[in-house]
């Protein structure tokens, strides 16, 4: 089959279209300075203006002149992740890089591909129940915290202590007075009801908090459920703010991968020497594969 464009007259690239709107720009005269008269004069301005715009804009960017910021956050706290960052203005424009799996602790593709099955096993049936309490109004039976109230959820789902933690971490960069953490509230694990009237978005604003906690105190045992549970409740596509907690989360766990496997002994090749790098295997896996950050996956070769 052959194509045929209409090349006639100087259009170039914008005859590749058939023109929705004829507007006749022949021996018209609209440059002269004056604002447009009627609307067939208006765009025949915007045509002519778009003749004189160059398809491709390379903006040149100058390394020095941009400017070096570092995160308290990042840097502070007693489980704080170190996370490496050069000083060159120029290696902040390449983006962060995640670490790669250290030698013994990269999982297989049989088994990323089998965690990827059972993920998606367990989030159509939560979807089919959680139409079911829809239904039956089961949903209006559990009270859901609001979800600007970062503090009271920290103590429902980790407890006192850990907000205790992240209250520390803060002192210095926020401004309001943050309420201290009751050491005596201990958080519960994620329940089938309590999570089926989650919000989707209360959801996804309370993975955030779960992540800027991980980076303050490091990863824990207790966040794995939560954290498993919520990545049950998001919904494809991600939006990109969702995509970018994601993203903060695999990178994260494979930096917390590193620091485990340097406690631990050398293991046989495609062995996993300890529980905790079992479970950041698995959520970077789930956050590579599943919700399409392909270029997070684990590769032995890396």
């Amino acid at each position: 089959m052959s194509l045929k464009f209409n090349n006639e007259g100087d259009g170039g690239n914008d005859d590749l279209m058939s023109a929705a709107l004829f507007v006749d720009t022949n021996d018209k005269d609209d440059d002269d300075g004056r604002p447009p008269q009627d609307g067939m004069e208006y765009l025949r301005q915007v045509i002519k203006e778009r003749k004189r715009v160059p398809d491709t804009v390379t903006a040149e960017i100058d390394p020095e002149k941009v400017p070096v910021k570092s995160s308290k956050k990042e840097a502070s706290g007693p489980g704080a992740v170190p996370i490496n960052i050069q000083s060159s203005p120029s290696s902040l424009l390449s983006g962060r890089h995640k670490a790669a799996p250290p030698p013994g602790c990269c999982p297989g593709v049989v088994w990323q591909r089998e965690q990827v099955k059972q993920f998606s096993e367990v989030r159509a049936k939560l979807a089919r129940h959680v139409k079911l309490t829809k239904l039956n109004g089961e949903q209006e039976k559990h009270k859901i915290p609001d979800k600007k109230n970062e503090a009271l959820w920290c103590h429902l789902m980790l407890g006192g202590e850990i907000w205790n933690l992240v209250n520390k971490s803060r002192e210095d960069e926020d401004e309001e007075e943050i309420p201290k953490g009751k050491t005596d509230v201990v958080g519960e694990p994620p329940k089938l009801g309590f999570v089926t009237a989650m919000p989707v978005y209360v959801c996804e604003q309370v993975l955030e908090y779960v992540i800027s906690w991980l980076e303050v105190t490091g990863w824990r045992a207790e966040y794995g459920p939560w954290v498993y549970t919520l990545l049950t409740r998001l919904e494809k596509p991600l939006t990109p703010d969702v995509g970018s907690s994601l993203r903060d989360l695999a990178l994260f766990c494979a930096q917390q991968r590193l620091e485990f496997a340097s406690k631990v002994e050398a293991v046989e090749a495609g062995g996993v020497p300890d529980d905790n790098i079992a479970a950041l295997n698995l959520f970077i896996c789930l956050v590579a594969k599943y919700f399409d950050q392909g270029d997070l996956v684990d590769r032995e070769e890396e």
